[in-house]
């Protein structure tokens, strides 16, 4: 009897064990494997920062850095749009400001050829 028991308890002890390493594994996966979709669908907005440093762990610390390169390049292409915008800004009025300037000394040939007529 004693022996069907402890039996028992050591089956029911590694089946809870198994539940708890199974779930140790799959939850960070579903969230890595989530937070790679969003990632995939441009939000980057999520972050999987982790103290774990064994092999689930390494996988979401890599996932979390790429995530975070992406936001600085966006950042970078960003600032840069940003600047040929204001250049072509400056260029746009410098060209208007010529485009005056063209058109006065046009009118003071014209009435200077008037005048020498």
């Amino acid at each position: 009897m004693r022996i069907a028991i402890a039996a028992t308890l050591c089956i029911l002890l590694s089946l809870f064990i198994a539940w708890r390493m199974t779930r140790a594994i799959t939850l960070p996966l579903k969230a890595m494997l989530a937070a790679a979709l969003r990632i995939a669908k441009g939000d980057l907005t999520i972050s999987l920062a982790t103290r774990r440093n064994d092999e689930i762990g390494q996988p979401m610390q890599a996932i979390d850095s790429m995530n975070q390169s992406l936001k600085n390049i966006i950042v970078s292409v960003r600032n840069g749009v940003n600047s040929v915008a204001r250049v072509s800004s400056e260029i746009s009025a410098g060209n208007t400001d010529l485009s005056s300037r063209t058109e006065q000394q046009s009118a003071a040939v014209v009435e200077t050829a008037a005048s020498m007529e």
